[in-house]
């Protein structure tokens, strides 16, 4: 649950959310107060539309500079994806964040009126070319407000067709103000000094490189986001993600039947587990689920080293035991973490043109299995987004 190495070619996967729209909520027309009919004529806009239109436009203005703020303070990092084999980053301009933003917020209704409306198109009135002739200083200056008298009567025509999908008393501003996604948070707490390294991993630049649960998520946060780019890389190293989960969730069925076993044949005593005075509290904020997947599988670790060590203290067991049960443990842990960050994005259309970028990914992280190219092997807690 994402760095740049330098590539001989990189393409920026598509960001797209929507095709074949050219509205753009947030503008002003200098047409508006007037419409056209089909049989060219002019006529005035209703009060009732112009009010729509006006409380849509003041609407989608907060809306934008909402947006704009947002993706003002969104971490390159993670908004960022590159095509090249060996990277990790992209260039997903600030602008098309922002856009995105704005879209997520329209209802479906409006966002398919917007392309419903992009469609069928508009056609200015010789009063409003002449009006647009009149005030313009310049040809340049002319086919600009053009555009924005078009524009502008897109957007009364999209929430026209909008407003007839929904209920007549619902307020035109509702129809951008869906609820976005939101953010999934929990808490967690760990007893063991153990179970703490993990928490913090070991730097790249150490012998020997542990990665840690917050470096393990944000790797794989950065597979996830190439997995929606097309990369079947990506999605082979989540499957390969999930199976570990599995084994190692067996192994820890495993590990706390021995130790318990272990404990019985030494004492009937029931120890309470070892408990910390001052306990690590964490936070937890992941963008995709594996981060929480694999915080459940240490907390899983530390319950059972807890157990043990108990036991341990009391003298029940001794230390070499104690290690034995948490090397069991340990090693498929970090096996798990570690392989989030052994990916890198190669595009479909390298694989298949086995160019340059694609031979030196296929030597760092190994020869793609058949089924992953064709989409027929994919993640099973992982869904491809959805356009709408």
């Amino acid at each position: 649950m994402t760095t740049n190495e330098q590539e001989p070619q990189t393409v920026s996967p598509d960001v797209s959310t929507e095709t074949g729209s050219t509205l753009d909520l947030p503008r002003q027309s200098a047409s508006i107060g007037s419409a056209s009919s089909a049989d060219g004529s002019v006529a005035e806009v209703s009060p009732e539309s112009a009010e729509t239109s006006s409380a849509v436009s003041g609407s989608a203005n907060a809306l934008a500079e909402s947006a704009r703020l947002h993706a003002s303070t969104e971490s390159g990092k993670d908004d960022q994806l590159s095509s090249g084999a060996g990277s990790k980053t992209s260039g997903l301009s600030r602008e098309a964040r922002t856009r995105r933003l704005v879209d997520n917020r329209l209802s479906s209704e409006l966002r398919n009126a917007k392309n419903e409306a992009a469609t069928e198109g508009v056609t200015l009135s010789p009063a409003e070319l002449r009006n647009i002739a009149d005030i313009a200083e310049s040809e340049e200056e002319q086919q600009e407000l053009r555009q924005e008298a078009e524009g502008e009567k897109l957007r009364q025509q999209a929430m026209r067709k909008a407003k007839q999908a929904v209920n007549p008393s619902v307020p035109a501003e509702m129809l951008i103000k869906r609820p976005t996604f939101g953010q999934v948070m929990g808490a967690v707490q760990f007893h063991m000094r153990d179970s703490y390294s993990f928490l913090l991993g070991r730097n790249r630049g150490s012998k020997h490189f542990i990665a840690g649960l917050f470096e393990a998520a944000a790797s794989v946060n950065q597979v996830v986001r190439g997995y929606h780019a097309g990369c079947p890389y990506a999605a082979w190293y989540l499957v390969q993600i999930e199976e570990l989960m599995v084994q190692f969730r067996t192994t820890l069925k495993v590990v706390r039947q021995e130790a318990e076993n272990l404990i019985a044949q030494t004492t009937s005593i029931r120890m309470e587990p070892y408990t910390s005075k001052g306990p690590s509290d964490v936070h937890l904020v992941f963008k995709v689920k594996y981060g929480f997947l694999f915080t459940d599988l240490l907390k899983q670790y530390d319950e059972i080293l807890r157990m043990v060590r108990a036991y341990m203290d009391a003298g029940f067991i001794n230390r070499d035991e104690y290690k034995a049960i948490e090397g069991r443990m340990g090693k498929p842990l970090r096996r798990l973490f570690y392989l989030p960050g052994r990916w890198r994005f190669v595009g479909r259309d390298a694989v298949l043109q086995q160019t340059a970028p694609f031979l030196i990914a296929e030597q760092q992280m190994g020869i793609l299995p058949e089924g992953y190219l064709d989409g027929s092997l994919k993640p099973k807690l992982i869904e491809l987004r959805r356009e709408d």
